[in-house]
């Protein structure tokens, strides 16, 4: 590390341990006071603060409510005290710190020329050692995927508002949108206009921005979770002049203003409208007191998810953010509604209701559930598989355009956890490079649609041109990969495709909804889907899945096959036992025999073990793709293959052939 920069990053580590000292001494010593019973004992008996979780204990006992709230509390204090460590990343920096070390002192022994070259090398080593693996990923992926894509997040993060009219909901419907707006145009056009507005006096108006602002929740909205990371290493370059982002080039401007634009504004009316809603269930409470107002705050933040520091998911700060980025969005909305302490069980109740009637379950898991049922209405069934709030805006969008309007909002759901499911499914099963590829930071590199991967074999094809006979690349094309990187342009070319050609399609030029109207499609920079592309997706989906099913019936009959004739002389004979497998698989599978051909085929290539093995297995192959007349004379040219073993599979290809005209 830089000199400059140690000294910087000791200052800052010793102005947070000052910054936090006198709370964290004062909560410990509310811990130790209030959980003293389960606690280790100093040698004169007094509770003293644990070590590990496991000293949490009473009298050998290690369940209940009460461990498990002493356990949490201990893991809080700790996580702000020591932090969660990022083992990954301090490995790798540790070892690209090591090499710089050791290039550092070849430098000083090499001749000068040599001795300059390695020491540029040192430099840009030890510049590499500051920047994790994870961290970089994670901080690239919320860049592409937030800051640069604003007329999402905007809606995005706004729309957690909505169900604050399941906990509040006379203020929510009448007072909320007329307070929400005022304290809005209180900054454009003073606070006097602005009570107007909202129906009352200057001082109360005035009044309710003080206790907004002083609550501190405005000014947290850069430290949420999703962003902060990025936003710290984006603060970082600016002040220390590295990387790409340099502070004289556009791209920490053009970042920045993207997030406020999208992501923080859209935070800011969440977190405002949370905070206006618990404000008015406390005036009905009595009078607004320091203490009650602090309540507010603490009930607000809560129900928008808890999403800072204090609130952070252990797998978002270590090296398990790689693959777990984001996904203490829809698990701290799961457990919202079930074992969120703050939230009142009727809350809970009416939350999950509400939820249910307005946004029921993600779509692609709907259709799961409906299989093939509909009522042969599409506005009714937009209901029963988005609810209500998406068929309410399909209605009006349909109505004020004129023409038909179907649209899916089901990304807008808090309970949105269709991902999740998939993704916890790859963990279970042991899948890494279907887990690593549904990951934010992976599905840049790997998958479907690499953004970045694409980027750069475009670059490449430019200055390489690998294979000239496949179409290259031009600067436009290479520009456009480029710029698809960022979500938001993604969206932009996705609608202005659709508005002139009237149809979507997908990276791979595939037509996903071959009707899209200009109201569909502008919503498109809203990365809002047509309800005909997500069934389009869903059916590819359901035919991948089926597939995989199919295959693994496959492979299982396969194998029990084996083990029926393992004692037969049949399985000492390669092609009787070839005519044998394949001819009962085209009885067995029926109407997809060729598919279950093809996957034996896999099989019996792994199977077999004799040196004629490729050229049995590309006679099948023949029969497969051409006539059977072709695939005997094939069989007749074998070389090393006896006239009695060439007569056998001449008389399976018949076999074969006549179960295939049957």
């Amino acid at each position: 590390m830089h000199p400059v920069d140690s000294i910087i990053h000791s200052a800052v580590s010793t102005a947070n341990r000052v910054g936090m000292r006198d709370y964290l001494e004062t909560t410990k010593n509310r811990f130790l006071q209030q959980y003293k019973d389960y606690l280790p004992k100093d040698a004169y008996g007094n509770a003293k603060f644990p070590a590990t979780r496991n000293e949490i204990v009473e009298a050998g006992n290690l369940t209940g409510k009460d461990i498990a709230d002493a356990r949490t509390a201990w893991e809080f204090i700790n996580s702000l005290e020591k932090g969660y460590v990022n083992n990954l990343d301090e490995t790798i920096k540790s070892a690209v710190k090591f090499s710089a070390n050791i290039l550092g002192n070849l430098s000083v022994k090499a001749p000068k020329s040599v001795g300059k070259g390695l020491s540029l090398a040192e430099k840009a080593a030890m510049e590499a050692g500051e920047v994790g693996v994870t961290a970089f990923s994670a901080n690239t992926a919320s860049h592409l995927f937030l800051s640069l894509n604003p007329l999402r997040q905007l809606p995005l993060q706004w729309h957690q508002a909505m169900g604050l009219v399941a906990i509040n909901p006379k203020y929510a419907v009448k007072g909320l949108t007329k307070d929400l707006s005022a304290m809005v145009a209180s900054k454009v056009v003073g606070v006097e206009k602005a009570a107007k507005l909202a129906g009352r006096s200057v001082d109360d108006m005035k009044e309710i921005i003080r206790q907004f602002e002083k609550s501190g929740l405005a000014a947290a909205i850069d430290k949420n979770t999703l962003v902060n990371g990025a936003l710290a290493d984006m603060a970082k370059n600016k002040s220390f002049k590295r990387s790409l982002l340099h502070p004289k080039s556009a791209i920490p401007t053009m970042l920045e203003m993207g997030r406020k634009v999208g992501f923080d504004a859209g935070e800011w009316m969440s977190t405002a409208s949370s905070w206006l809603v618990h404000r008015d269930m406390a005036l009905k409470g009595g009078k607004l007191t320091e203490g009650a107002l602090m309540d507010v705050s603490g009930k607000a933040r809560n129900f928008n998810l808890n999403m800072n520091k204090v609130g952070t998911m252990p797998y978002d700060a270590n090296s398990a953010k790689l693959l777990f980025q984001y996904m203490q969005v829809p698990h701290k909305a799961a457990l919202q509604v079930t074992t969120n302490r703050i939230l009142t069980p009727a809350e809970k109740a009416r939350l999950i209701g509400f939820q249910a009637m307005m946004w029921t379950l993600p779509t692609s898991l709907m259709y799961n559930l409906l299989g093939s049922t509909t009522t042969g209405n599409d506005a009714v069934d937009d209901i029963i598989v988005q609810g209500a709030e998406g068929a309410l805006f399909n209605a009006a969008l349909s109505a004020a355009y004129g023409e038909d309007v179907r649209l899916d909002w089901g990304a807008l759901s808090p309970q949105n956890m269709y991902g999740t499911y998939q993704f916890v499914e790859h963990l279970l099963t042991g899948n890494l490079p279907e887990l690593v590829a549904a990951s934010p930071a992976g599905s840049l590199v790997f998958g479907s649609n690499p953004r970045i991967t694409n980027a750069f074999k475009g670059i490449a094809s430019l200055v390489h041109p690998s294979d000239p006979s496949t179409v290259p690349y031009n600067w436009k094309e290479v520009a456009k990969s480029t710029l698809n990187m960022a979500s938001g342009y993604s969206n932009v070319f996705k609608m202005s495709y659709a508005m002139e050609k009237g149809r979507q399609v997908n990276s791979l030029g595939d037509v996903v909804d071959s009707d899209v109207n200009n109201m569909e499609a502008l919503f498109r920079l809203a990365g809002i889907p047509t309800m005909d592309e997500t069934q389009y997706y869903y059916l590819k989906q359901e035919q991948y899945l089926q597939s995989k099913e199919f295959t693994k019936d496959v492979k299982a009959w396969y194998k029990d096959m084996k083990r029926r004739i393992a004692g037969s002389d049949l399985k000492d004979d390669e092609a009787r036992f070839t005519a044998y497998i394949l001819g009962d698989a085209w009885l067995v599978f029926g109407a997809n025999k060729l598919k279950a051909q093809q996957i034996i085929q896999q099989e019996l290539e792994r199977d077999r073990k004799n040196g004629d093995a490729s050229l049995v297995k590309g006679a099948l192959e023949t029969f497969n793709y051409g006539d059977p007349e072709k695939t005997k004379a094939f069989i007749n040219r074998l070389p090393n293959t006896s006239q009695e073993k060439k007569k056998e599979l001449r008389d399976a290809i018949d076999s074969l052939q006549n179960l295939t005209e049957e």
